[in-house]
């Protein structure tokens, strides 16, 4: 929870400086608006805890997600894999 909360602080923090600063966003950029931030958070929850139980790879149901709130499919490719790495950490532990 602890490192939940410490990274919406930072992305939210570097939204909000794009934002001021006046960032021309482009396609597959993070936007990070409440509602994609709501929902990038219950994705993480539930799709660790799926993947922790069912065994079904994490970046199954983490790059998907990505892809869905529009991030470029590289970046959300790069960033399952490295979700995965954290999911299967805590599933081992």
């Amino acid at each position: 929870m602890i490192f939940l909360l410490v990274g919406l602080v930072i992305v939210k923090a570097e939204y909000k400086q794009k934002v001021w600063c006046g960032y021309n966003f482009t396609p597959g950029d993070l936007e990070a608006t409440p509602e994609k931030i709501r929902l990038m958070t219950a994705i993480s929850f539930f799709g660790a805890l799926v993947a922790a139980f069912t065994g079904v790879g994490p970046g199954f149901v983490f790059c998907s997600a990505l892809i869905m709130i529009d991030i470029e499919v590289q970046v959300a490719t790069a960033t399952g894999m490295y979700l995965t790495m954290f999911t299967c950490l805590s599933a081992t532990i």
